[in-house]
């Protein structure tokens, strides 16, 4: 008992934590674990205990990943795992139902986590078989989803001009728009994973100011410059019936599950596999799909890091726990399971009082200041974790980033940056 109440408080801290951070624009938790990671190192050894931190950033990510996507709907700032929620959202938004699209996005974050709570008992069991049978297949799965991005980016336009070459250039102007994010985003990630600008001791914070440059700061610089219109009042919102809900918890820990298995995968492509599975069927089943993809993909990929014998590290998160807790300790499993279920729980339940406040104090006529004085914020992050280097790296992401924003592509292209260096290891070793 007198262990287990201090850990409750860091699971609670961690809980906390998120819930302020994910009302932030352009903010990611991982963000916050850099933070306290680099916080944590300067500290006398023996400081604090790993299972604090580790109770601390799981709580903050299981938190963060339902919360993390208020921010999307009320202030139209998504991160790569939420942009394809964004019209849908912004659609239930513009008519006053913006509170209800988030409500419908956490009830499907809270049957992830349900289901990684339901699946602890097996996980130890069937991991380490799973693992073995897969990695020997993973680097030709990533060049397959590679593939995918830019045969899947459907041409826009095509309407202007007699037909010929105009109307060609009219149409796949998106496209190759896609394609030159997909590679040149392909190449800053090779530039930092082969010849990393910063020194030793920010390893782990190596990729932090590219994935800012290229998912936060533009959809920031975008608000920024938008001009807001008034919201009408809110109508009766429709319910959630139970059969969209499990139809999309299940097709969303699908598509979560598959991004936190494979390497190099992350939230924005269990969201995409998640959203084309539920896309014709109903927007409410596409909402509560995408809120369960990313629970599962954030909190599952952590858990999994603490699975005995399956020795899988999967995510930014669990990167930067593996440098203070080693994973074979054996309370580490259930103490992350109890920080997941806690955090998600106690976020579900804040869900609504959130997202009231945000349309209270951040309407419309607000976004745009709320947007500037968050990127001033970030801006400062960066420079205080990476130095005039990581601002360097930052602003190169937000010229690639920026890309699909202008040419009306996909931007999940940006995910270049880990993909394509690492099916490239892969595909050599």
């Amino acid at each position: 008992m007198s262990d287990a109440l201090p850990l409750l408080g860091w699971i609670l801290a961690g809980t906390g934590a998120a819930l302020i951070l994910g009302c932030l624009p352009g903010f990611h938790v991982y963000n916050l674990l850099a933070v306290l990671l680099l916080t944590a190192q300067s500290l006398p050894p023996g400081s604090l205990p790993p299972e604090s931190f580790a109770a601390l950033a799981t709580a903050a990510v299981a938190a963060w990943a339902m919360t993390g996507m208020l921010p999307m709907v009320f202030l139209s700032v998504p991160d790569e795992s939420t942009a394809l929620m964004m019209p849908p959202a912004q659609c239930a938004y513009r008519r006053g139902q913006g509170r209800t699209a988030a409500l419908y996005a956490a009830g499907g974050s809270l049957g992830g986590a349900l289901l990684l709570i339901a699946a602890l008992p097996v996980l130890p069991h069937v991991m380490p078989l799973l693992r073995a049978v897969l990695r020997p297949h993973f680097h030709w799965i990533l060049w397959a989803l590679i593939l995918y991005l830019p045969l899947s980016e459907w041409p826009k336009g095509g309407t202007r001009g007699p037909a010929g070459w105009r109307r060609f250039g009219d149409g796949a102007t998106s496209w190759l728009a896609g394609l030159a994010t997909l590679l040149l985003s392909g190449a800053l990630g090779f530039l930092l994973m082969n010849h990393s600008p910063f020194p030793p001791t920010l390893a782990s914070q190596t990729l932090a100011p590219a994935l800012i440059g290229l998912f936060a700061i533009p959809s920031l610089i975008q608000s920024c410059l938008g001009r807001p219109e008034p919201i009408p009042d809110a109508p009766a919102p429709r319910g959630l019936s139970l059969k969209a809900w499990l139809t999309g918890t299940l097709t969303g820990a699908a598509g979560g599950g598959f991004a936190a298995l494979v390497p190099a995968v992350t939230g924005g492509f269990g969201s995409l596999l998640a959203g084309q599975a539920t896309a014709q069927s109903d927007d409410r089943a596409f909402l509560v799909a995408q809120g369960s993809s990313r629970m599962v993909y954030y909190a599952g990929a952590l858990l999994l890091f603490a699975v005995p014998g399956a020795g899988v590290v999967r995510g930014g998160a669990a990167w930067q726990l593996q440098t203070l807790c080693p994973a074979d300790n054996p309370a580490l499993f259930p103490l992350l399971a109890a920080a997941v279920a806690i955090g998600a729980g106690v976020s579900f339940l804040c869900q609504p009082g959130l997202a009231s406040l945000l349309t209270r104090w951040c309407p419309p006529e607000r976004a745009p200041l709320a947007c500037r004085i968050a990127l001033g914020l970030l801006l400062l992050l960066v420079a205080a974790t990476t130095g005039w280097i990581g601002l360097a790296v930052a602003a190169v992401g937000t010229g690639i980033g920026a890309l699909p924003l202008l040419f009306h592509s996909r931007r999940l292209n940006a995910l270049g940056v880990v993909l394509l260096p690492i099916a490239w290891q892969l595909s050599r070793g």
